[in-house]
């Protein structure tokens, strides 16, 4: 068999290797391995592209592709995070290119760029017209450093725990205090995907620099019990192995509603939160966060089922152990139940549990730091109805008892047994084995192994 080779640029080219058309089994879509050829560098470069299932057909094409980065690990290129991303994106029906590159960050902007020139004049993209340039950590980083000087038009960009705070490297040698600066370049929309537990960035200091960004359209997607690898924190301070499945579905939901309002060239469709644009809504009100679907709160019940729906409602609560010994001023009284049984109904381990976050309870009541607590009651489908008087300092439409929800759920969140991922192999025995976590892949040609 012949290769299937595509010219780049310069003499140089693309092509996929003969039996290298892998399908993933737990979706119709297709991804084919890559190589790159590359001006001055003997070895090509690695890459991954996953097409639509209808890819024949120019109509199953969208308009929009997407280009993936990995961070400091090149082997996250094919992580189950980045994996389900590509696959999520290419059922709507955009083609999805990702690659790999070991070498340092000035190194890899350049491999970003051959990158989306590889997958631009690749047949696959023959529709393609725009871009969306995303990556995760240091990849975001240089997502948005090429952003400027990639050929083709750019529709947006995903950054997911862009390391604000981090040094830039510099090809000069020295480094940037903060990473910044390619942020004050792009002119195009952003979505920011912000954990809540990276130490290089939190939403706070996206929203404070907003104005210092020239994208007509910023919108932000938190994920408060997240680290920077978008692994979940637990009680103590461990962390998951990797992203729950819960965490990655939320980041690629949020993907695919961002890139599908550019490819519809409708923004005002997409429901994430605003920190600028037209309709900007104030960080008082979050009503405007749509909560999950069912199918989504369904599963996050399944993992939590020791835990009612129900508030406690008695100002002794607030001011019995551990909160009777403390000298702080205390939260004012939770005066509302939401649905379930009363508290003396309750199983000894979901009071215990709830009892265990009331201390963070009190320290946010008195910070006045509702804010990420606020969209995590909203995502979880707690917020919306303001109930009793306010308690002070926090905002006017968030009331205790949805920050009281969101504390007890997020304890079953963070309890929550990690669902067991799934590990693909090629099956066919002729076949050489290709490890891509998120899902399995056979190949479409049994009788030649991968190259």
């Amino acid at each position: 068999m012949v290769r299937f080779h595509w010219h780049v640029e310069d003499g140089f080219g693309a092509f996929i290797p003969p039996g290298a058309m892998l399908n993933h089994k737990s979706s119709t879509v297709q991804h084919a391995l890559v190589e790159i050829e590359i001006s001055g560098q003997t070895q090509n470069v690695e890459a991954l592209i996953t097409v639509p299932p209808g890819y024949l057909q120019d109509s199953e094409i969208k308009d929009v592709g997407i280009i993936l980065a990995h961070g400091n690990d090149a082997d996250d290129w094919r992580s189950k995070l980045l994996t389900e991303l590509a696959v999520s994106l290419s059922n709507a029906g955009h083609i999805v290119m990702r690659y790999h590159c070991a070498q340092k960050e000035q190194r890899r902007q350049r491999i970003f760029e051959k990158t989306l020139d590889a997958c631009a004049t690749s047949p696959f993209a023959r529709m393609c017209s725009r871009w969306v340039l995303a990556g995760i950590g240091s990849g975001a980083r240089v997502a948005a450093a090429v952003g400027t000087r990639c050929r083709g038009t750019m529709a947006g960009f995903v950054l997911i725990s862009y390391p604000l705070m981090e040094p830039m490297p510099n090809s000069k040698g020295a480094s940037m205090e903060t990473s910044m600066q390619p942020l004050t370049k792009l002119s195009a929309p952003l979505l920011f995907v912000q954990p809540g537990h990276d130490p290089l960035c939190n939403a706070s200091l996206i929203r404070e620099n907003v104005d210092r960004m020239p994208a007509p359209d910023i919108r932000m997607l938190e994920l408060p019990d997240a680290d920077a690898s978008l692994r979940t924190v637990l009680l103590g301070g461990a962390t998951t192995p990797g992203p729950q499945a819960l965490v990655t579905k939320r980041v690629c939901d949020a993907t695919l509603q961002f890139v599908e309002a550019l490819n519809n060239s409708k923004l005002e469709s997409c429901k994430l939160l605003q920190l600028k644009g037209d309709n900007v809504i104030s960080d008082l009100d979050s009503s405007h966060i749509p909560p999950p679907d069912a199918s989504l709160r369904s599963q996050l019940q399944q993992q939590q089922p020791h835990f009612p729906s129900v508030l406690q409602t008695t100002q002794d609560r607030l001011h019995s152990a551990p909160f009777a010994s403390s000298s702080a001023p205390q939260p004012t009284s939770i005066s509302a139940t939401v649905g379930g049984p009363a508290p003396s109904q309750l199983p000894a381990s979901a009071n215990q549990i709830s009892a265990a976050f009331l201390p963070a309870l009190q320290g946010l009541l008195q910070s006045g730091n509702g804010g990420a607590a606020a969209n995590l009651a909203a995502a979880l489908g707690l917020g919306g109805q303001s109930g009793g008087g306010g308690a002070p300092g926090l905002q006017p439409n968030f009331s205790q008892q949805q920050l009281m929800a969101a504390m007890i759920a997020a304890a079953g969140k963070r309890s929550a047994p990690e669902p067991e991922s799934v590990t693909g192999v090629m099956e066919e025995p002729q076949a050489k084995r290709i490890h891509i976590e998120g899902g399995p892949l056979e190949n479409q040609q049994t009788d030649n192994a991968l190259n």
